[in-house]
């Protein structure tokens, strides 16, 4: 028994002294030795000793109050050391050339625990270290992403967009921008649209000499771009003279943005263990806040001037991209941001939406140019632009569930252009000359959506208006030329059957006559004057069929009418033009059908 008692007790007299006793080596390691990976231990014993000296039972013995005080002088030699120590490595984060990154992985991160030691003796000094950290970091990565955005913005076209890139020029730019517009109209019917007018300078300007705001383009692909660097504008601008839309160096800053803000956001959590979410989050505001902030305010600016709808469309993409990866990575620090920027976006989007669309429904017919029959160039931008929008709604996830504003704005773009060009057709002075002009731009609009393979509902849209134009077009040919018969057969067409009186027999016979003799003649006319009126082939073959295919019905009813008015046979029988011969002269245009 007495053994056992001197065993307990030697064992709790041996667990009190070391972990009250203060050795000389764990003296001279922690006021003379190196602070480094070594420390960290000696570190951990001091801890040790003062959690042993502060618990309930040992502190209720005497020899504990010796011992407290020599503990008391290592923990402050220990703090001061280490608050040094921290001072001076997050001094070189700001030594130029430093990688954040590396440093903060390699070596800071390694001394994580003593800002949990200083936390638990000293808070204040912790403070101080987090607040010194915040206010290194935050002025280099400021002038970092400051200096990056300068060098970005050198990467910008030249050339960019301004209120006159509308779909039609506002008014108050007729010495300029509306001159320039007009004087296009005959460049895009003749040239097959190869020129853009340029509508800022007054001349024309080949595609490369300036940015088609309306056209995407290939413009897209900057955002199945954002995780390949490679695609970077810098990288490529360093290899030759090379200039992008905004766009692209948006979606370049983003690109270096997420993984930085990134890297930090998971080193504050790993080296500051911050006890809650806002603590974590508020942290990183004070190290990136000023950066962020500066952004914002280069986008606002830029908004301010910017009339890209296509470009601002794009950069929506973009930051919904961006705030997939952030959900990927399961980071929450760049939401607010995020959000922001979008709503930014969103709302000049909206407004340059808008202006397009007052600007299609305020436009003047007369004052945009003598009236033709040839595509106009606000059908070109109206389609590019439709398309372009169709085409990224389409391909983003998030645009497709939030694309109520984006539909009714593309709703009403329609409307605005239907009228517009049923107002320019007005212009005209023939049934006619106004169809043509109907069925060419129709038939543009129709060629890029199908180029772009957009919704179906929209090509059906421009397709049902196209066949109604092209039906009267058809129809006008042929009471144009042949009034007599296509009246004839409109008035008997669906009326009971009587003998025909002698004034209606004359009027039969009338028809026939005319008609044999000039009938060659206007299929020639009618041919020449089809293909010469639509600049698109294949849609003025489709009409000059539809064409040839209605008079041969109407003639054949006509036929009918007399086989029935005389079933012994007609007296101007011998005027009749077999539907055979009629066939014959129509294959002679068969290379053209």
């Amino acid at each position: 028994i007495k053994l056992k008692n001197r065993t307990q007790a030697n064992q709790l007299l041996g667990g009190y002294l070391s972990s009250v006793v203060v050795s000389d080596d764990l003296v001279r390691q922690i006021c003379e030795d190196d602070v480094n990976e070594q420390y960290l231990d000696s570190l951990a014993e001091l801890t040790k000793k003062l959690e042993g000296l502060s618990g309930g039972a040992n502190k209720a013995i005497a020899a504990s109050s010796q011992a407290a005080p020599e503990l008391e002088r290592l923990r402050s030699k220990a703090i001061g050391r280490i608050k040094e120590f921290l001072f001076g490595h997050i001094a070189t984060l700001k030594k130029q050339k430093t990688n954040l990154q590396v440093l903060q992985r390699t070596v800071l991160i390694k001394y994580a625990f003593f800002n949990v030691f200083l936390e638990e003796h000293h808070p204040a000094v912790e403070q101080e270290v987090r607040l010194q950290y915040a206010a290194t970091t935050s002025k280099v990565y400021y002038t970092h992403f400051k200096e990056y955005f300068s060098s970005l913005m050198k990467c910008q076209l030249e050339s960019v967009p301004t209120k006159s890139d509308l779909l039609v020029p506002p008014v108050e730019s007729a010495n300029s921008a509306v001159s320039s517009f007009t004087a296009g109209l005959g460049a895009l019917g003749a040239g097959g649209f190869k020129t853009l007018v340029n509508l800022a300078g007054g001349q024309a300007a080949t595609m490369k000499d300036r940015p088609n705001v309306f056209c995407l383009n290939g413009r897209e692909q900057v955002v199945k771009d954002m995780d390949n660097q490679d695609k970077d504008p810098m990288v490529a601008s360093q290899h030759r003279d090379k200039k992008f839309y905004y766009e692209h160096l948006f979606s370049s800053y983003q690109r270096l943005l997420i993984p930085t803000a990134t890297s930090e956001f998971m080193f504050l959590h790993d080296f500051f263990a911050p006890t809650s979410t806002a603590q974590h989050q508020q942290l990183f505001n004070d190290v990136f806040g000023k950066t962020l902030s500066f952004f914002v305010e280069q986008t606002e600016l830029f908004l301010t001037t910017c009339f890209d709808s296509v470009g601002l469309l794009i950069m929506v993409c973009v930051v919904d991209r961006c705030k997939e990866i952030m959900q990927q990575r399961n980071v929450t620090c760049l939401d607010s941001y995020l959000d922001r920027v979008q709503v930014m976006l969103w709302t000049r989007l909206k407004t340059i939406l808008e202006a397009n669309i007052q600007s299609l429904r305020r436009a003047q017919p007369a004052a945009l140019g003598p009236p033709s029959v040839s595509t106009h160039l606000a059908t070109r931008r109206y389609a590019e632009l439709a398309a372009s929008l169709s085409t990224l709604r389409k391909e983003s996830r998030r645009l497709l569930q939030r694309e109520d504003a984006l539909s009714t704005a593309l709703q009403q773009m329609h409307d605005a252009m239907v009228d517009l060009l049923t107002k320019l057709s007005e212009q005209l002075p023939g049934l006619n000359e106004r169809c043509t002009f109907l069925i060419n731009n129709y038939d543009l609009v129709l060629a890029v959506f199908n180029e772009c393979q957009i919704g179906e509902d929209v090509l059906h849209r421009f397709d049902d208006l196209r066949k109604k134009a092209s039906t009267a077009f058809v129809e006008h040919q042929l009471q144009s030329r042949f009034p007599q018969l296509v009246a004839f057969v409109k008035e008997k067409e669906g009326a009971p059957q009587v003998a025909p009186s002698p004034d209606v027999t004359k009027r039969m016979e009338s028809i026939a006559q005319t008609f044999a003799q000039g009938w060659k003649g206007h299929l020639d006319q009618i041919h020449k004057d089809v293909l010469a009126s639509f600049t698109n082939f294949r849609s003025g073959t489709e009409i000059l069929k539809q064409t040839f295919t209605q008079l041969l019905l109407c003639y054949t009813q006509y036929q009918k009418i007399c086989i029935k008015a005389f079933p012994s046979g007609a007296p101007f029988a011998r005027d009749f033009v077999s539907n055979g011969n009629i066939l014959n002269e129509i294959r002679k245009f068969s290379g053209t059908l």
